[in-house]
Formats: structure tokens, C-alpha cells, sequence
């Protein structure tokens, strides 16, 4: 098999550079509200700073507080040793250091887990991830190499870099590469990747106070296959970083990871009992701040593990996929949910900003811009195109490269598990020729640097006017603004007009509501007798505790509902609204696409009058993810976690200076609408 270099085509149409002209003003179908501050401009643009940037590499050693951390190591991952490797980005020591000598903030990444080991198919096949031989003692087959999954963020720490930031990007491959082998043992993992970040923050500590030993630097030119592998100066790291500046990223369980390690931090600075307390890198996590964590596309293991989180001093972002193949039940946005969950007793005292930004047709992949292949076709499902092309037909990596199976199934003893092994690849793996990859990679670039500048040091806060739906997006991202939602929380500013434990939504005529367990984040349909796909089958719906979503329907093409306000409201204050779609279709209706259905909003005062029209563009409820609701696991069905679009508008007196006591709901489509959270904020904010 001749292995080839895969040469990345251009990205062309209007989508690809969205960043400069082609999205010079705001569609009609952007969020209306206030005028940003400053010119966002170009978010892509690099900052004042040069970049420099080296991998690193220490030797492997037995930490048995990863290796098998508070017992909950899983028996089918063996792992004896770990190593800490990656790649720095600093800015550079230049003219620029020189007039500002303060510590400058630190944002670390983690990769998600897939195989370690890649290889050039060629002929415009995309590089693939086939197998996990990596390890201390051996290397990938001949003819593959160690999968760069580390470097698959280099432009996002590039771009951080410039603008003032030290990046870490860590490589887990030989230390935790792979995912784990059964759902029940993923906690596990998770809990070893976070723990492998606080052993990075420590090393990082002594390199801040030492400097970087020579024999620490990696000749990436050399091990780093598939990249660009840039020649610059050595990053410069004693005495430059800022602890208690500190963002976390992580893509897929790199972003389950991430939030364990702030809910760690948290735990540790509590008297709760925590595992290896002593040990020397959890003291890193007590001389460390985390200012944000930024979730890409997160798995949602580990996620829930207490009935509430409380990170009041860390801002969270929750970037959703919409056609992810491989987080496709949404569960990451649980966490966002236990946050911003009314009983929750900690929310009060949450003072930094929890968002949720997703982006409706991008696939799990191509956020790291080292993973070629899609785990999903772009034809997504339901009312959201894909920002990726599909070149011709999917098929089986066995059918591409018989050679190389045959070459790591070699190794393989048990007759059985080798034929096991043959048939996933010749019935399981899918591949597909792509273009346009970049459109996601660049918009999720640029949509996680700039929260992470908003939040983490003393950057720029004007950024974080992107993820709050009472800004309309600028217009570097207007040309996506129909395939993206956003949901913004400022816990400690909000009172809650909806859910409450007193009154009700009033339907009016022709209209009716209903609680919507069933699509609830934890709700579960039990299957007694048949399976779903048998018509016969009989369901059984086990309600959840945390299920505050109401299901609105109406006959014919228009519908309309009452919420009572139940408090008193002030001139001005900002009202949000979050509203999604759900339309169950026939098997046979595929793609599942009813029109969208348009709503508005009113308030209603006490003499019976109605405003105007309060939102300038109606919002549009499209059904983006049907008909793939739930998750089937043996006699388990769990729905998949709603993501919600947002309406914001002011609380506004009539002509007799009443203010308003019912905002009333008014939908224009056929179909049905589900009400989340409704809250009100102070004017300004």
C-alpha cells in the first residue's frame, strides 16, 4: 500500500471567508437588540504578539494516582505508566513583553480520545485513526504514525497566543489516549484525564519558577507527522504565567475532562473527602484560579455526578455540535441545565457568565482540525444543513485498504477476536471525502478564543456580547446566524418567572399544555415487551425530578398561551425567553423537516390591552435534530437533551403607564413548541 501525502484543498464559496467581506452586515434573521461597544471586527485577526511555540516530552514514569485514580481505574484499560507531553505557545520575548513585563494568563487544551495511531490513505481519502498500538514500548505499525490529536487546536492556540495568552496544549496519547472500553468505566477515564491535567498545571508551576530544562523540548519536526511544524525561537516560560488566570478547553471527553477538573478544584477547596489530597500535583489545583472552561462538542460522561455544580468564580461555555455523530444526545448541557436549575441553591452565588452556543450542521470532527474524518454524513437530519461538503459515497476502511488490516490484525492471537476485529472495519468504519472542513474549524476557532478572551485575564469582556442573545451576533458570524442558538445565564443577576412551583401557562382556545418529561435530561422510557421499532411496543414513561419543560400544542396553524408573570417587574428589565421544537415523523419521513414554526411575544397589562409586537423578527422554531430523539441501550431509551433558541426583550409599560403582569406566547406553523427557562435580568447588565 503506498501511503501518500493528503494534500487539504483550498476552502472556497462565501462560507469560507466569512471572517472578511463576505459577511459584512447582519442578516435579518440575527438576534436584534443593542449595538455592540466596540467594533468586534475580524475574530480571527491575530493579536499584537509574535508567537513561539516547541513540543515537549518528559519521560514516562508510574504515577499510580493516575494510573488508577480513587479506585475507579478501569480493568480493561492497562496502565502502568504516563507521561506529560505536548506543545507550548507563548508569546514571544519581544518589544511587546518588554513594555507590558506583567504575567500573562494560561489556557490549556485537551484533545478528545480516539485511536493513536494514523494514516495516509491517499487519492483524496482523508487520514484515519485505525488503531491504538501506540504505547512506552512499541510505535505505531510500519507505514503509521503517532496521530497528531494534540495539534488539532494549533490555530486556536496561535490565535490565543497573539493576543497575549500562554497555551498548553497536552498529548494524552500514550498516557490516556482512548476512550474506555464500556460506558460504566468512562467515569474512570474521565477522572484520569483530569488528573493529568493537574499534573501538567504542576509541572508548569516548576517550569514557571526554573525555566524548561532543554531535554524537555521535543523535536516535533521530526515526531509530528501531518502538521505544520513551524521553525520559531523557544516559548519563554519562567515567571510568565498568571495562575490565577487560567482557562481550560477540551473537545469530546477532553471536554468531559475539563469540567471534572474545575468540579475537583471545587471539591478540594471544601472539606469534602478527596483521594490523594497529598499528593503533590493536587496541590497545583489550590495555587490555581480557573477563570473558564470551554466544552467542545463534550461526550457528557462524568457530567451529574452532583445533583447541583457550583463554580461561582468560573465562567462556562457549552458549544454543541448540531449533527454531532458522536455526542449526539446533547448531554453535555445537562451540566449547563444543573447550574441554572431553580432549586439549585448555589446559583445565587454564581457571578460568572454559563452559556450554551450551538452550531447547528457542524459534525463532532472538525473542531480539531487533525481529525479528516466524519463520524457523520452531511446529510444531518432534520432542518439543518451541513457546513461541510461530502465527496461521493461513504465506504468501509476494509473495502479501502485491505493491506493495512490485514498488517494490524497480525498481532491478533484469538482467532475470534481477530474476526471481530475484520468485520468492524469491513462493516464499521466508515470514510468520506470532505471539503469546506475548514468553515468549522475556523468558526469554532474563533467562537472559543473569543470567550475565552472575554473571561479569562483582562482581556476583552466586550467579546462575551456573542454568546448573549440580546446582542446580535457581528458580523463575522452573521452568515451563520440561522445555524446558531444561544442560551446566556447570569445566575446571580436572574429572578425566575418561569419554571415555579405556583401557577400555570393558560392555554387559550384551541390550545393545550402538557409537562414534557419525556424529553426532560434524565427522563428514560422504559420498554416493556418490544422495541421501539415494533409498532406494538409498549412504553412506559418514567417521569424526572428535574423536568420543568412544558410541551405547547394547538390545532391548525396558529397557537397562542398566557404565563403570568406572578412578579413584579420593572421598567426596562430585560426578559428571556427560551423556546425549542421537537416533531416526532413517520420512520419513513426522511429527512424530517415540517416548517419552521415563527413565533412572537406580547405583554398583556391589567386593564386587558396588548403591546405591540415585542420581538422585530419573529423567532423561527426549527425541528433540526428529528426524527433521532432517544438513545436505545438494551431495554433503555433516553431522550436526547434539548438545546434551546432565545428571545430577549425589555419590560415596557402601556399607554396608561401599567406595567405588565402576563407575557403572552403566539405562534404562527403547524406543530408544537417546548417552553424552557424564563427569567428577568436588570436593565444594563
Amino acid at each position: 500500500m503506498i501511503i501518500t501525502e493528503k494534500k487539504i484543498a483550498s476552502v472556497t464559496m462565501c462560507y469560507a471567508a466569512f471572517f472578511v467581506a463576505c459577511a459584512a452586515s447582519a442578516t435579518e434573521d440575527a438576534p436584534t437588540g443593542p449595538k455592540s461597544t466596540e467594533d468586534l471586527g475580524s475574530l480571527l485577526d491575530h493579536g499584537p504578539w509574535t508567537v513561539h511555540e516547541r513540543g515537549y516530552e518528559l519521560p514516562p514514569e508510574a504515577d499510580p494516582n493516575i494510573v488508577d485514580p480513587a479506585g475507579l481505574a478501569e480493568p480493561t484499560i492497562k496502565v502502568e505508566r504516563t507521561q506529560l507531553a505536548g506543545r507550548i505557545f507563548a508569546p514571544g520575548s519581544d518589544q511587546k513583553s518588554a513594555s507590558d513585563p506583567r504575567p500573562l494568563p494560561l489556557v490549556v487544551i485537551l484533545h478528545g480520545g480516539r485511536e493513536t495511531c494514523s494514516v495516509e490513505l491517499g487519492d483524496g481519502w482523508p487520514r484515519v485513526e485505525p488503531t491504538d498500538h501506540l504505547g512506552f514500548d512499541q510505535d505505531c505499525p510500519e507505514g503509521m504514525f503517532e496521530a497528531p490529536h494534540w495539534r488539532g487546536f494549533d490555530r486556536l492556540a496561535r490565535l490565543l497566543a497573539s493576543h497575549g495568552f500562554v497555551v498548553v496544549s497536552i498529548n494524552a496519547n500514550r498516557s490516556i489516549g482512548r476512550r474506555a472500553a464500556r460506558p460504566e468505566e468512562d467515569l474512570g477515564h474521565i477522572n484520569r484525564r483530569a488528573f493529568l491535567i493537574f499534573k501538567t498545571l504542576e509541572q508548569l508551576h516548576a517550569w514557571d519558577r526554573d525555566g524548561v530544562p532543554m531535554s524537555a523540548w521535543r523535536r516535533e519536526e521530526i515526531q509530528a507527522r501531518g502538521v505544520n511544524n513551524p521553525s520559531t525561537p523557544l516559548p519563554v516560560l519562567r515567571h510568565r504565567i498568571d495562575f490565577n488566570q487560567v482557562g481550560l478547553v477540551g473537545h469530546s471527553r477532553g471536554g468531559d475532562a475539563v469540567l471534572r477538573t474545575a468540579e475537583f478544584q471545587s471539591e478540594l477547596r471544601t472539606e469534602s473527602p478527596m483521594p490523594h489530597r497529598g499528593h503533590h500535583w493536587f496541590n497545583a489545583m489550590y495555587r490555581t484560579n480557573f477563570q473558564a472552561v470551554v466544552r467542545i462538542a463534550a461526550s457528557g460522561f462524568g457530567d451529574g455526578v452532583s445533583s447541583f455544580l457550583s463554580m461561582p468564580n468560573t465562567a462556562l461555555l457549552t458549544l454543541i455540535a448540531g449533527c454531532d455523530g458522536s455526542s449526539s444526545m446533547f448531554d453535555s448541557t445537562r451540566t449547563h441545565r444543573l447550574f441554572a436549575n431553580v432549586t439549585n441553591p448555589a446559583r445565587t452565588a454564581d457571578s460568572r457568565d454559563k452559556a450554551v452556543f450551538a452550531m447547528w450542521g457542524a459534525n463532532h470532527d472538525f473542531f480539531n482540525e487533525t481529525w479528516q474524518n466524519s463520524d457523520t454524513t452531511d446529510t444531518c437530519g432534520g432542518d439543518q444543513p451541513a457546513l461541510w461538503t461530502q465527496e461521493g459515497k461513504t465506504r468501509q476502511l476494509g473495502e479501502l485498504a485491505p493491506e493495512l488490516i490485514e498488517q494490524i490484525l497480525s498481532s491478533v492471537e484469538d482467532p475470534e477476536t481477530r474476526e471481530a476485529s475484520r468485520r468492524a472495519y469491513n462493516e464499521g468504519f466508515r470514510v468520506s471525502k470532505s471539503r469546506n472542513r475548514e468553515v468549522q474549524t475556523k468558526l469554532g476557532a474563533a467562537v472559543i478564543a473569543s470567550f475565552v478572551r472575554a473571561h479569562v485575564g483582562n482581556g476583552s469582556p466586550a467579546l462575551a456580547q456573542i454568546f448573549d442573545p440580546r446582542f446580535p451576533l457581528p458580523p463575522s458570524l452573521a452568515t451563520f446566524a440561522g445555524s446558531i442558538s444561544r442560551e446566556h445565564r447570569a445566575l446571580d443577576q436572574e429572578r425566575v418567572v418561569w419554571p415555579r412551583r405556583e401557577g400555570r401557562i393558560q392555554p387559550r382556545p384551541g390550545s393545550r399544555v402538557a409537562p414534557l418529561h419525556e424529553f426532560s435530561s434524565d427522563a428514560r422510557r422504559l420498554f416493556i415487551g418490544t422495541r421501539l421499532k415494533k409498532k406494538t411496543s409498549e412504553l412506559m414513561i418514567l417521569p424526572s425530578s428535574n423536568s420543568f419543560a412544558e410541551r405547547l400544542t394547538w390545532e391548525g396553524a396558529a397557537g397562542s398561551f398566557d404565563l403570568p408573570l406572578a412578579t413584579e417587574v420593572a421598567p426596562n428589565e430585560l426578559l428571556y425567553v427560551t423556546l425549542t421544537r421537537r416533531e416526532l415523523c413517520a420512520p419513513e419521513q426522511d429527512p424530517c423537516r415540517p416548517p419552521p414554526v415563527r413565533t412572537q411575544l406580547r405583554w398583556v397589562y391589567p386593564d386587558g390591552t396588548t403591546s405591540k409586537p415585542l420581538l422585530p423578527n419573529p423567532l423561527e422554531l426549527r425541528a433540526r435534530v428529528a426524527p433521532s430523539y432517544w438513545s436505545i441501550q438494551g431495554n433503555d431509551a433516553r431522550w436526547r437533551s434539548l438545546v434551546y433558541d432565545s428571545a430577549v426583550t425589555t419590560v415596557t409599560p402601556n399607554a396608561e403607564g401599567q406595567l405588565p403582569t402576563t407575557l403572552r406566547f403566539e405562534f404562527d406553523g403547524k406543530g408544537s413548541a417546548i417552553l424552557g427557562d424564563v427569567w428577568l435580568r436588570p436593565p444594563g447588565l
